[in-house]
This record gives C-alpha cells, structure tokens and sequence, in this order.
C-alpha cells in the first residue's frame, strides 16, 4: 500500500460470519477472526505486512489514521476481487485453488492484436463488468481483439489515474 503521506496504515484482516452473503456488506457485527495488524513502512511510503493462516476468503481494508482518532477504513485500490463493489472490503482469493478451463487457450499474435482502452464507468450505463460483458460482442465485430480497462477504483478521478500510470512506468525503468 502506497501511502506516503501517513505514518501508520494497518491492515485490518477478518472473517465474515458464515450467515453473511458472499456478496454483501460484512458489517462490524457480521465480522468474526479480526485481526489488525501495523504495516511496516518504508522511506518511500509504502506500506507492507505479511500474515500467516488467513482463510481463502477472508476480507480486508486498509486502516489509515491514528485507531484513537477515529481511522478511515479503505479497500484495497487494486483488488483482485471486491464482493461489496467498488467502496467495499477487498477479498482475498486463492488462486492455487481455482479450476481453470482454459488450457487450450492460445494468446492471439501481438502484431495482429488490436486494443482497445476503455473505462467500464464511461462505457456503460451501468458501470459494471457484467455490462462490460454484454458489449463484447461489438467490439469484437470492430475488429478489436484486446480490451485494456482502466482501474475501477471509485476514488480515482482522471488525473489520478494518470499519475498512477506514470508512478507504475518510473517503477518499471528500475
């Protein structure tokens, strides 16, 4: 977690119990195993834990402020998978533990590749990946055979996103 401007972020990790929906809020009385735990910071404002014996399925947020002062809980900018949306807690997920179907899949040529970058909250009326889905169909019959989506975080605005991708271009010169 990249949070330069703090001292302390921790990493708030917990259970929802097991009456809780897969996909619905996980509200303070519906957690269960909390654990909060300080993150290690370095000289460049990230932030970082490691934690041992979590559950596949567990939820976080990061906590950002003093805990006597009243910290913002915040989810993970860059989730793998967000079962509350985009304001939600993050979920961990085990990717070891997934079936994949796809081993006779073949990445298309990248010199006959076509891309495509959209954001999903622009290009849709309803904002979602399940919309996003239902238009595949015509960006492929445009020719495109790659979709780029921009990042889904409700908290980025335009300016944002654009130094974020320049931060992720000066790390990658390293």
């Amino acid at each position: 977690m990249w949070a330069p401007r703090h001292e302390s972020v921790r990493f708030h990790l917990f259970h929802a119990r097991a009456n809780v929906a897969p996909k619905s809020k996980a509200m303070s009385n519906d957690r269960v195993e909390d654990q909060t735990i300080e993150m290690n910071r370095n000289e460049f404002g990230y932030f970082r834990t490691v934690v041992n014996k979590v559950h596949a399925d567990s939820r976080y947020v990061y906590q950002l402020g003093s805990p006597g002062s009243g910290a913002k809980e915040l989810p993970d900018p860059t989730p793998r998978f967000q079962p509350e949306g985009v304001h939600g807690s993050s979920q961990l997920v085990d990717l070891g533990n997934f079936s994949w179907r796809d081993d006779d899949w073949k990445a298309p040529l990248l010199e006959r590749s076509v891309f495509y970058e959209l954001h999903i909250g622009t290009y849709t009326r309803a904002g979602t990946l399940d919309a996003l889905v239902e238009r595949l169909p015509r960006l492929a019959d445009l020719g495109v055979t790659n979709v780029y989506r921009v990042l889904l975080y409700g908290g980025l605005c335009y300016s944002r996103i654009g130094r974020y991708l320049r931060l992720l271009h000066s790390m990658m010169r390293f």
